[in-house]
């Protein structure tokens, strides 16, 4: 008769047993260390709750200080706090969202969407700040779920948002495994684009009045928002099968993506082909971020010696590119660190942007900056400079953790943790 499992795993060496359980889901890790005494004493090993914070949040930059417990730090982790402002202001602690254990935070034309871990969507704020007289229109000072007046959501995946609406992405009720979309102008007037249903739909984004979907396999689709009876969508096929899409975003009146070998594509939301952007083609990009009138693309160590010369530089920026003027120029972040390196996200409101580090800062240039070198007006970088450069947030100097950000209309959020 073969020994149970957790018999057989007590006879190994404790640190092979700590090395087996660094690569278990948090989820099982816990079921795991409850099975008995020996595998309860092992999940209270620090060095693997810091590996867990490492691997799971990209806490690299703090592996190095003294943290007085990674198991408490990485249980924060799972229930940040949120904070806003306006492109003008200094983040607040929102502080209404206790025990709701928050995943992500976005930022819409006049209000913010919040995901929880349980699959639900919060709104507050203003979904259309244009309209009158409608549940559009109405400002929400404490947050709302959304929810089908009908029926409740399916446990939602991922939101997004764009100027006046949302669009998420949730399991399949039916557990058929087709993931559905859904598209909702208010937190009552939520309706599911279905002939999305059968496209295998794993990512949803939002330009400023259109949805995006993609594919597991790399094609992209691209679908009004305006109301439930249209269920049109234009369909973007990737440049090959081996070159296929993998991130995506939307602008004012722009799409754009990028591939799988760091090729940039844009097409506006009516074309039914995308074109590739020489410039920004070739130099094999991860990352991408878009809305409003500019996106940007970094993820490499990408200089400016590679891209036209009338823009060369020898720092090492983030280009970005700026519908108005139709040019690119770089983001230089002011510690001289390599932004290419060191930026996890970008975020683009109206007037101002964000970028998020990999230590966990946020920076932030455009509207409400104090340098007029900072100044970041719709056309691009003020005076027509090549180059901008970003400037810490106040609240990034203490020992809050920030894992993610947001930013829309004249509004930004994130999602922070206290380190200590």
């Amino acid at each position: 008769m073969t020994p149970p499992l957790s018999k057989r795993l007590d006879t190994q060496p404790e640190e092979c047993l700590l090395i087996i359980l660094r690569h278990l889901p948090a989820c099982y890790l816990v079921n795991v260390c409850q099975t008995n005494r020996y595998f309860r004493d092992l999940g209270y090993d620090e060095g693997l709750w810091k590996h867990k914070c490492i691997e799971d949040y990209g806490l690299q930059s703090i592996a190095q200080r003294e943290v007085t417990s990674w198991r408490a730090l990485y249980g924060r982790l799972k229930s940040p706090k949120l904070f806003e402002w306006d492109s003008n202001t200094y983040p607040i602690d929102y502080g209404r969202f206790a025990g709701k254990n928050l995943v992500k935070v976005v930022c819409t034309g006049w209000g913010r969407l919040a995901s929880t871990v349980t699959g639900e969507i919060w709104f507050w704020g203003q979904m259309n700040g244009e309209t009158w007289g409608d549940n559009r229109s109405r400002s929400y000072l404490q947050p709302v779920q959304v929810a089908n007046s009908s029926s409740r959501l399916p446990r939602v995946l991922d939101v997004t948002g764009g100027r006046t609406f949302g669009v998420a992405l949730t399991e399949d009720p039916d557990g058929l495994g087709r993931k559905r979309v859904f598209v909702f102008s208010s937190v009552e007037a939520v309706w599911e684009h279905e002939g999305l249903r059968d496209k295998d739909i794993v990512k949803v984004t939002a330009g400023w009045a259109h949805g995006l979907a993609m594919s597991r396999s790399g094609t992209i689709y691209v679908f009004p928002t305006e109301n439930a009876r249209n269920q049109q969508y234009k369909t973007i096929s990737p440049p090959s099968m081996d070159n296929p899409y993998v991130e995506m975003g939307g602008g004012e009146d722009f799409c754009v993506a990028l591939t799988r070998h760091g090729d940039v594509y844009k097409w506006s939301p009516n074309a039914d082909e995308a074109l590739i952007v020489p410039d920004l083609s070739g130099l094999r990009f991860t990352k991408l971020s878009s809305f409003f009138r500019h996106y940007a693309a970094f993820g490499q160590d990408v200089r400016r010696s590679n891209m036209p010369p009338k823009q060369s530089s020898t720092k090492p920026v983030v280009p970005i590119w700026c519908k108005d003027r139709s040019n690119i120029f770089g983001l230089t972040l002011p510690d001289g660190s390599n932004p290419h390196n060191a930026i996890r996200q970008i975020a683009f409101g109206d007037w101002h942007s964000l970028c998020l580090t990999k230590n966990g800062k946020v920076y932030k240039w455009g509207e409400g900056c104090t340098a007029l070198k900072n100044a970041f007006p719709q056309s691009g970088p003020a005076l027509g400079c090549s180059e901008s450069s970003c400037e810490l947030l106040p609240f990034s100097n203490t020992d809050w953790f920030v894992i993610q950000i947001a930013a829309g209309g004249h509004q930004a959020a994130c999602l922070a943790v206290e380190v200590y």
